[in-house]
């Protein structure tokens, strides 16, 4: 139980992690774009210890803080795997499936 608990608070916080690129492109006035593909941690702030993020599609953020469409996965350290989208304009986070 404690493990499952784990996860979940591991997978909020790596949501969270892909939502505030948005802010913080606003708070800085800088675009980002991150690539299809792996998406290197320094470029996730707060994403938890041993959790990757993958892209399906490039997500690029505006300096204004919006973000476009994207799809990706996440991958804990246990090999835990969940999808997820992100969703224009507010760079809106989202599980989508079932974890694996």
């Amino acid at each position: 139980m404690i493990a499952s608990w784990r996860r979940a608070t591991e997978v909020d916080a790596t949501l969270q992690a892909v939502a505030a690129l948005g802010t913080a492109a606003a708070q800085d006035g800088r675009a980002r774009t991150l690539e299809a593909g792996p998406v290197a941690a320094d470029a996730l702030p707060g994403l938890p210890e041993g959790w990757q993020v993958e892209l399906d599609a490039p997500l690029a953020v505006q300096a204004n803080g919006a973000c476009g469409d994207s799809r990706g996965r996440m991958r804990g350290p246990d090999s835990y795997e969940q999808p997820f989208t992100v969703s224009a304009p507010f760079c809106r986070t989202q599980r989508t499936g079932a974890g694996q």
